[in-house]
């Protein structure tokens, strides 16, 4: 387990839903094969971007059932998010994960009671693990969302012990000293653990201070733009990485715009995955699909700063 490392982009994937609002698991074979055409060779399932907090257990059973069986060896790594708002349904979901056949689990500390120290968040998470020793696991870290703002590297530390699956982090925080702090952080083998950036805007800083990856959602439609990022980066053209960046944060600036003022975040993603070719249903309640004006006004702005001309590598 200590061999495991994901390296690279990883897709946030999304749910597809039908009209009714019931998941459209047939979709997500499409998925898969888009993914792959655009040379994306892994996936975070069941996440924020998955609207894995609004399905029921049953329906997260069956996604990580589908896309495994789906997959057929597709893509290099499913990361399943097992995370719920109480430590027994996480358990059962992560139980599953490794019987239905994913490469590594991770999960979100609880929403409502949550914990208050690292030493908390360290005892919850070798809760999970133990639930699934055989797999990877990953500290789902998104403040926003949990509000649980302990420090990551100070959890790292703690749980090089206690949480022996522990392989790494999704770091969706824009706290960049900490990242930094985590991808020197080793674990009780002496390995680094393996540390994913979860905030797309600011994916170029991250990658500089040492982070393997990344897991985010604009991956899915834009992979293009990072992509290029990236390898400007690795031969140290980093005016070319720099203006990639910039192409992102503009596209993530009008996304934004839209999730405010109204529909919600998911919504406007999946508006954008739908105007990159592959149309993954309306969000579920209490999110809503934009209106037609507000999709052609969006369309338009993507337009308006170039974007169709270069969301592809």
């Amino acid at each position: 387990m200590a061999e495991f490392r994901v390296k690279g982009l990883v897709a946030a994937t999304f749910t597809p839903f039908d009209a009714n609002g019931d998941v459209a698991l047939s979709k997500i074979e499409e998925h898969i094969q888009y993914l792959k055409d655009v040379d994306v060779k892994h996936v975070f399932v069941n996440g924020a971007t998955g609207e894995g907090m609004s399905l029921t257990l049953e329906e997260r059973k069956a996604i990580a059932a589908e896309w495994v069986k789906a997959n057929n060896g597709r893509l290099d790594t499913i990361i399943m998010h097992v995370g719920c708002a109480n430590l027994r349904d996480t358990q059962t979901l992560a139980k599953h994960a490794a019987e239905v056949g994913v490469d590594a689990i991770a999960a979100i500390p609880p929403l409502f009671f949550r914990p208050t120290t690292v030493d908390h968040l360290v005892d919850y998470m070798r809760c999970v693990g133990e639930a699934a020793p055989t797999l990877p696991l990953y500290l789902y870290h998104v403040p926003p969302f949990t509000c649980v703002e302990l420090n990551m590297a100070d959890f790292l530390r703690k749980a090089r012990d206690a949480v022996p699956s522990l392989r790494g982090l999704k770091f969706s925080s824009q706290d960049l000293p900490v990242v930094s702090e985590c991808v020197q952080t080793e674990d009780s083998k002496g390995h680094r653990y393996n540390v994913l950036f979860g905030c797309d805007q600011q994916l170029l800083s991250a990658l500089v201070l040492g982070v393997d990856g990344a897991v985010g959602s604009t991956y899915n439609f834009m992979a293009g733009v990072y992509q290029r990022m990236i390898e400007a980066m690795d031969r140290g053209d980093m005016d070319a990485a720099r203006e990639d960046q910039y192409r992102s944060q503009r596209a993530c600036k009008l996304l934004v715009n839209h999730a405010t003022q109204g529909g919600g975040t998911v919504s406007c993603l999946k508006q954008m995955m739908s105007f990159a070719g592959l149309d993954v249903g309306p969000p579920r309640c209490p999110m809503r699909a934009l209106g037609t004006d507000d999709v052609a006004t969006y369309r338009q702005e993507l337009d308006d700063i170039g974007f169709f001309e270069w969301y592809r590598k």
